[in-house]
């Protein structure tokens, strides 16, 4: 039975069960998120530090399986400010209650700001905590949603199943739940305190052992013995307890493996170069391959070079290593010194390059031809100095020069400004319509970008700062005046319009301060004297009445097409599945099982 301390009776214990038995013969809910929305009292005393019991043993001992109950997650969140319901309310909270999410967190700390469908489906218990990546799992999950009750449940499971859950070993095996519970208990130790478990027994080694210098020397001793890799990512990967103690006991992880006599840059990290047979012909059959060309091709053993420097130090201790082993003169392979030109045919080969039209920039020559580019390094440090001794001069730009002198910066002022684009710094510096030249020239002819504003005889105040929606709609009437201003101008004011950009004609600041001061935008039109449904009209549902609901259920049923709530909600319309249907069907008759009786006559 259900041990819950001296503080719940044997009556407390058997009511528990009996209800969960009694749900369970109602078809109920029984997940954990649904359980506690509606009886929370079933849910709390199982979660005590002092007699820790849990859902998933609370259902073992009520003789139900996890795999036969109902699973029901909410379809929206209330706000808490104000007690609306939606899928999430992030957008919500900025609009009506100027509220950002870390905002209301702070202020509701076990709020939630989406729905646990939505949770669901876009995390859920099969990727890391508010991530998208995919997680590791030691076995199948049992519900659809983490919570804090399953994230204990699951670790609780682990460690009955004779699972290590010291925190390496489960973040390695279980990162979806060792990341979930760090975001809810701020450090494993809480964690484990939650499930009446001492921390100092479990999370740092495995069951039974405490580390120390010695065993961690035998631990890498054994593994020596087995012919398994001291590479430290291997170890991390298959003995994290190991890797973790190694430094902790001899300061780094490298000091320990030189406790045992081992070269570690020798024997250890550059093992994995050694143990690649086949990468080692490859580098010999690849250099004799150039050694048989019939001459010298710098960027062919440019390339060659930069491909294999990597494996060269272990494999053959040094390019002259290499060069014995293949049995080829060590000049086929080296370049720095036999194979660059001369000072005199540098100056030569840009003559010519130039003459013939060629660009001389350096992005070009390394493009190009890379042993003239180190050639040139090597003889003048720098390309502009090779340049003027071989008297080339007046090169042409890259890039024709944008804004050449102050003229041409107010000049771009101006027909920024024609042109409606935002003559904001933010703007010009990142967005759509920047403009990093012209802020950047400004600053360099003008002093700032504000007195460039004030040159061009525009007013700072207006143009160099980025009003927000309330600055530029501070009342109700400047609203109204905004609407019909965007009326006689013949600009669109449906909602999906305005929310584009301005420089393409919408104006998402007055739709925002429209709802702030008026509680919809239909309202806002209404009070400029338009007509709502013809300047901004709903999207046409495709369910318009409740007697269209009812004629799709019975051809679907005639059809023979699934009326599963399942289906038409979760599968794609092309594959027969019709969101709509359900949702409006929830809209008329409250319930998809009431549409499905006022239409069919029995469910």
């Amino acid at each position: 039975m259900i041990e819950m301390g001296t503080s719940h009776s044997a009556s407390g214990e058997h009511r528990i069960l009996k209800c969960i038995q009694q749900r369970f013969a109602k078809g109920q809910p029984l997940n954990i998120t649904a359980v506690k929305r509606e009886c929370p009292e079933l849910i709390e005393p199982l979660y005590q530090p002092q007699a820790f019991v849990g859902w998933r043993k609370a259902l073992e001992q009520a003789g139900v399986s996890y795999s036969e109950i109902r699973v029901e997650l909410a379809d929206t969140v209330e706000c808490l400010l104000c007690g609306k319901a939606s899928g999430a309310i992030t957008t919500h909270l900025l609009r009506l209650h100027d509220y950002t999410r870390q905002d209301y967190l702070a202020e509701f700390p076990d709020a939630e700001v989406m729905s646990e469908r939505s949770r669901a489906r876009l995390f859920g218990v099969f990727c890391r905590s508010h991530t998208l990546r995919p997680s590791r799992s030691l076995m199948p999950h049992w519900e659809p949603l983490w919570s804090p009750e399953y994230a204990l449940d699951r670790l609780l499971y682990l460690h009955e199943q004779g699972h290590p859950i010291y925190w390496q070993h489960l973040y390695t095996v279980e990162k979806g739940l060792g990341a979930y519970l760090l975001r809810v208990f701020h450090s494993y130790d809480k964690a484990l305190a939650a499930l009446g478990l001492d921390p100092m027994k479990v999370r740092h080694a495995a069951p039974g052992m405490t580390w120390d210098r010695r065993r961690v020397l035998e631990a890498f001793q054994q593994r020596l013995s087995a012919g398994k890799s001291l590479t430290y990512s291997i170890v991390e990967e298959e003995f994290p307890g190991l890797a973790s103690a190694a430094p902790k006991y001899f300061g780094t992880y490298r000091a320990a493996i030189e406790a045992m006599g081992i070269d570690y840059e020798g024997e250890v990290k550059m093992a994995r170069w050694r143990n690649t047979p086949a990468l080692r012909r490859e580098i010999l059959a690849e250099v004799r391959r150039l050694a048989t060309l019939p001459e010298y091709d710098w960027n062919e053993v440019e390339t060659f070079r930069r491909k294999y420097r990597p494996a060269i130090q272990p494999f053959f201790r040094s390019w002259h290593g290499l060069a014995a082993e293949a049995g080829i003169p060590v000049e086929r392979i080296m370049h720095n010194r036999f194979h660059l030109l001369d000072r005199t045919t540098v100056l030569e080969s840009l003559q010519q390059r130039h003459q013939a039209g060629l660009s001389v920039r350096s992005i070009d020559l390394a493009r190009d031809d890379r042993k003239l580019s180190f050639s040139i390094l090597k003889h003048f440090g720098k390309l502009s100095a090779a340049l003027r001794e071989a008297g080339i001069r007046d090169l042409p730009r890259s890039r024709p020069a944008r804004y050449e002198d102050a003229q041409a910066i107010l000049d771009a002022i101006m027909r920024r400004k024609a042109e409606q684009k935002p003559l904001d710094g933010t703007s010009l510096l990142q967005g759509e319509l920047r403009d990093h030249a012209l802020f950047l020239k400004a600053r360099q002819f003008f002093g700032s970008w504000r007195e460039a504003i004030i040159a061009a005889g525009m007013e700072p105040s207006a143009e160099y700062k980025k009003l927000s929606p309330l600055e530029r709609y501070p009342t109700p009437e400047a609203v109204l005046a905004g609407i019909r201003q965007r009326n006689r101008e013949g600009k669109s004011l449906r909602q999906a319009a305005m929310q584009i950009a301005r420089i393409r004609g919408g104006d998402l600041g007055l739709l925002v301060t429209a709802k702030r001061f008026f509680g919809s935008w239909h309202k806002a039109l209404s009070a400029a004297d338009l007509d709502p449904h013809r300047e901004s009209p709903w999207r046409r549902q495709k369910y318009p009445t409740a007697e269209s609901v009812l004629e799709t259920i019975r051809r679907r049923h005639k059809e023979g097409q699934s009326l599963n709530q399942t289906v038409l909600r979760r599968i794609p319309a092309n594959q027969g599945g019709d969101q709509p249907l359900f949702s409006c069907a929830r809209k008329f008759f409250g319930s998809w099982e009431n549409a499905l009786v006022a239409a069919l006559g029995s469910r």
